[in-house]
């Protein structure tokens, strides 16, 4: 993430303000939620693009539509998943064969 952030997105924000009469001078800020993923915290600034964090467990708080996507996907995940080991343990096969046959791809 850190190579993204150094060779991709503070170029492209410069040329961003650039483009939309922006002095070269003026200040970028990132915000992202505390993924460990996302960049490290040492990297906060670079040529006047500051990277600043949520709060640790704050993102559901301030991005309220992403869980209730997410819960909606997982809901329809786990009926798709008992819908298809009921499906197979009705067919006269153990559970154990279906866990052994059930992977991402047949979910999918």
């Amino acid at each position: 993430m850190n190579e993204w952030f150094e060779n991709h997105f503070v170029p492209e924000a410069r040329r961003h303000l650039s483009g939309n009469g922006f002095p070269d001078d003026a200040t970028v800020v990132l915000i992202l939620d505390n993924c460990t993923a996302h960049l490290s915290p040492e990297i906060s600034v670079k040529d006047n693009v500051s990277v600043l964090f949520f709060a640790p467990n704050c993102s559901s708080l301030i991005q309220p539509m992403d869980m209730g996507i997410l819960r909606a996907l997982k809901c329809q995940c786990k009926s798709e998943f008992l819908k298809e080991m009921l499906s197979f343990l009705n067919g006269g096969e153990t559970l154990q064969n279906f866990l052994k046959c059930y992977n991402l791809k047949t979910a999918v």
